[in-house]
């Protein structure tokens, strides 16, 4: 019984272990979340009005589901190399940051056919996108910190290893 135990208590000392490291992408998997439905409801909704434009969206939605596969895969597989997230958060940051440009120019309405065409709507989705560009570059950095192992969870997780083993 007593080596059962120990062997229970090692299997239980990995898991925590194998967890605190996936939960250093904690963010970036709840943020590739809010892309990836965002993408598809503008997918969704510009496909029967603009279905060319349509392919925008598509593209950004397809990068986060590749991103969140990635995502899964650091469950079994430690790593601070995540080239796809890096991409795809450049992408969206860059994608983000020309429709700001076209928000105020005629292209809203291909782009935007779903919303209405007032000052209000415009300042909101303005600011929608300034904030998606602002958790883009918030997850860039994080991903650059998580790659160079300079981020605050890696420290926890190497002292948590050291009182456990």
């Amino acid at each position: 019984m007593n080596a059962e135990m120990k062997k229970l208590e090692e299997r239980r000392k990995k898991t925590s272990i194998t967890n605190m490291y996936f939960n250093r992408f904690l963010l970036i998997r709840y943020t590739t979340a809010l892309f990836l439905f965002f993408n598809l409801y503008w997918f969704v909704f510009l496909l029967f009005s603009q279905p060319l434009l349509a392919l925008v969206p598509l593209l950004l939605f397809i990068g986060s589901a590749i991103v969140a596969i990635e995502q899964v895969k650091l469950y079994r597989n430690h790593s601070e190399q995540l080239p796809y997230a890096k991409g795809f958060y450049i992408l969206q940051g860059i994608v983000n940051s020309v429709m700001i440009v076209l928000v105020y120019t005629p292209m809203y309405d291909r782009f935007f056919p779903f919303l209405t065409n007032t000052s209000e709507t415009k300042n909101i989705l303005t600011i929608t996108l300034l904030l998606g560009v602002l958790i883009s570059l918030i997850v860039l950095r994080k991903l650059h910190k998580i790659r160079l192992g300079q981020d605050k969870h890696l420290k926890l997780v190497k002292a948590y290893e050291k009182t456990v083993s």
